[in-house]
């Protein structure tokens, strides 16, 4: 209920966004994040939980926290607030003729794809720093919730979930009396 109430006055804004008068601030947590993959020096599991608390203050918490913790009346009542709050939005932007158009001319549909860009960074990033953590067996939040030691991937020859080699054969290169003459 307290979310829905913070999502309608941005519902609102929405004209103003259109018109790129109104910016959502891209987050300092999210804009810091340069290379999804980049590991500085070695990895401390306090300082893989520093940064995926950072996250998740940014982003909410992720997939497999949110499903694990969320009742069913809850996932109503949220499906219920997203569809107000987007009857809200579209009732706001309706009235605008060739939206999409002055969306485009007046930079604001650059800026909403940059935005939801470094979103899609945020959750990559956050996603990558867990499996680190699970790898280095670190406590929750620094791994996945669903695992409870350190992961480990074992994989037996042979198997087909085995890692293929894709490099190429080597190529043997004929002695000269063994060639055909063309």
């Amino acid at each position: 209920m307290a979310e829905t109430r913070r999502r309608i006055p941005d519902a609102l804004r929405a004209p103003l966004r259109d018109f790129n008068l109104s910016k959502r601030p891209i987050p300092r947590a999210l804009s810091q994040i340069k290379y999804v993959y980049e590991i500085n020096g070695p990895v401390h599991c306090q300082n893989l939980i520093a940064e995926i608390n950072q996250l998740n203050a940014v982003l909410g918490n992720s997939a497999d926290v949110s499903a694990a913790q969320s009742s069913r009346p809850e996932l109503i009542a949220e499906a219920a607030s997203n569809a107000a709050t987007n009857a809200i939005e579209d009732a706001a932007t309706g009235w605008i003729p060739y939206r999409s158009v002055i969306r485009r001319i007046t930079g604001a549909h650059e800026y909403e794809r940059t935005l939801h860009k470094a979103y899609e960074k945020g959750r990559l990033r956050r996603a990558y720093l867990k499996g680190i953590g699970g790898a280095f067996g670190c406590a929750y939040p620094a791994r996945p919730s669903s695992v409870s030691g350190p992961m480990r991937i074992v994989v037996a020859p042979g198997d087909p979930a085995a890692p293929i080699n894709r490099e190429p054969a080597p190529t043997r290169v004929l002695p000269e009396k063994y060639r055909q003459k063309r």
